[in-house]
């Protein structure tokens, strides 16, 4: 253990020293220009451990559809975590929910590596489906008929009084406010 702490700076998976935090920390899931999803395990599960210590992987989905898992760098023992990442190509071509399904077994001799994998894989998927994708910037906005005619009168009420200064003009916006934004959107604005 002395010579693994001395060495590695860890001991039983665990970091010992202390480390520069990046500035950058890694985005959970980044949705790419093609289309495509990629989910990166670094801070979803930080608290699994490895053999050798954490166990990160990059999870890439296309088309609702897992396409590969890739295992970022990580301080595992090279031999034992080449024989559980056999683990990483049984979800290709699965969808999320078939992907969280399938029970996949460690490798023998891997365990704890293994283990740290599936753990891994389980969490990515889990942010990836409570976490669905936005078509784009415009889906989070209300575009009815009434939203767009309470913001019409909304602007109208408070750009056009600094260039009309008629009585009638307050009269009427006052009528279209009751209107509009009283009743028909049920949020009056006094």
């Amino acid at each position: 253990m002395a010579i693994s702490i001395r060495r590695d700076g860890k001991a039983l998976g665990h970091d010992l020293k202390q480390q520069q935090v990046d500035s950058v920390k890694a985005e959970p899931m980044v949705v790419l220009e093609d289309g495509s999803v990629r989910s990166n395990t670094t801070e979803l599960a930080k608290d699994l451990i490895g053999y050798g210590g954490t166990v990160p992987l990059e999870i890439n989905l296309e088309d609702g559809k897992m396409k590969n898992i890739k295992a970022l760098p990580n301080s595992n023992t090279p031999d034992f975590f080449q024989e559980a990442s056999a683990i990483l190509t049984k979800c290709n071509g699965h969808t999320i929910e078939e992907a969280a399904k399938l029970k996949v077994d460690g490798m023998l001799g891997a365990t704890f590596s293994s283990k740290a994998i599936i753990g891994n894989v389980q969490r990515g998927l889990q942010y990836v489906a409570n976490n669905p994708l936005k078509d784009s910037i415009w889906s989070d906005f209300d575009l009815s008929a009434k939203a767009i005619a309470g913001l019409i009168v909304v602007l109208l009420s408070s750009i056009l009084p600094l260039f009309v200064k008629d009585k009638r003009y307050k009269i009427s916006q006052h009528i279209l406010n009751g209107i509009v934004l009283g009743f028909w959107c049920g949020s009056f604005l006094n």
